[in-house]
């Protein structure tokens, strides 16, 4: 296979089924559809200049066609510190990310994860509100955003972004791995804001950790049904949960379809960078299976495990509101 051939390869695994390769390329490189496809057949031979601007258009790094610099890896990530308005465009990014998974063939979603997966804390209102807080706050420092928790409102369009998200995971056959580890940090960054003064009254992180408890009660019906919730119906995505008794150390996403793989990292706290790099999705890919092989499956199976996973978790949500109202 050339350059070419496999160049137009990814690329139509990444055109969306709602756009014409062909038309698209006639448009923007400002030839005739039957020289678009004279190209696609490779037939006509791209220039340098025709491969940087389809590069730029299907988000498609030129370092995807390397074989000979199996170490040189590019990355693909979303800007947080020099845009305004920084978390609605992650959200839409992430929204974009999902909705292309989920239009995939054959999909499966490997999560190892060091903190809960974010599209859980979204298909609840308060956690979704403290998320967006903590991140703007904390984690941004944005100057902007209120001193206190209570003066702090989600806009009609994140909150309408919150909710798609959450329900377009709920769509995509998953495979997750968590540690005992994987809720600490959440409760952590809820006894902190407490600590710090953040919120004016105990009920505010009452209610925040009522709604941890539920959502940790869907997961754990996930886990028995081996099947995704939405709201309040089970829908037709798997969903296998495994307890590892290894530390993860940050957060992957590796997602397989039957033309298109690719990797998501956590880093800088909540951000993620991705890259659809064979040798790179290959040792990543490896490493979780690896991490599968010396967990426990506890969804659908393992019963007594899976009860004493989730009274763990429960417990300490627990031992955290009794230290608020206590406080």
């Amino acid at each position: 296979m050339n350059y070419q051939t496999a160049f137009f390869k990814i690329i139509k695994s990444l055109v969306p089924t709602s756009l014409s390769l062909p038309h698209e390329m006639a448009d923007l490189l400002g030839i005739s559809l039957d020289s678009a496809y004279r190209r696609i057949r490779c037939e006509t031979p791209l220039t340098l200049e025709e491969t940087v601007q389809l590069c730029l258009r299907f988000d498609v790094p030129l370092e995807a066609l390397n074989s000979g610099m199996n170490e040189v890896v590019t990355f693909h990530y979303q800007m947080m510190y020099e845009q305004g308005n920084a978390i609605s465009k992650y959200l839409q990014e992430l929204q974009g990310q999902l909705q292309f998974i989920s239009q995939k063939k054959d999909v499966k979603l490997y999560y190892a994860a060091e903190d809960i997966p974010v599209f859980y804390h979204f298909s609840s209102i308060h956690l979704s509100k403290f998320k967006l807080y903590y991140w703007q706050k904390s984690i941004l420092n944005i100057s902007s955003i209120p001193a206190r928790y209570s003066d702090f409102e989600l806009n009609d369009e994140d909150l309408a972004l919150v909710k798609s998200i959450s329900l377009l995971y709920s769509q995509i056959p998953s495979i997750e791995i968590w540690t005992d580890e994987t809720i600490k940090s959440k409760l952590q960054q809820i006894k902190f804001y407490w600590d710090a003064g953040f919120f004016d009254q105990k009920l505010e992180v009452i209610t925040i950790c009522d709604e941890l408890t539920i959502i940790f009660q869907n997961i754990q019906l996930q886990a028995e049904m081996g099947l995704k919730k939405a709201e309040h119906a089970f829908t037709s995505s798997n969903f296998m949960l495994y307890h590892s008794d290894l530390m993860i150390g940050n957060n992957c996403v590796y997602f397989e379809s039957l033309d298109t793989n690719a990797v998501f990292l956590g880093y800088n706290s909540f951000n993620f960078i991705r890259t659809i790099n064979k040798d790179f999705i290959i040792q990543n890919k490896t490493w979780i299976e690896n991490l599968i092989r010396k967990s426990t499956l506890i969804s659908k199976t393992g019963e007594k495990q899976r009860n004493q996973f989730f009274k763990n978790i429960f417990k300490q949500i627990e031992q955290l509101k009794n230290a608020v109202a206590n406080d």
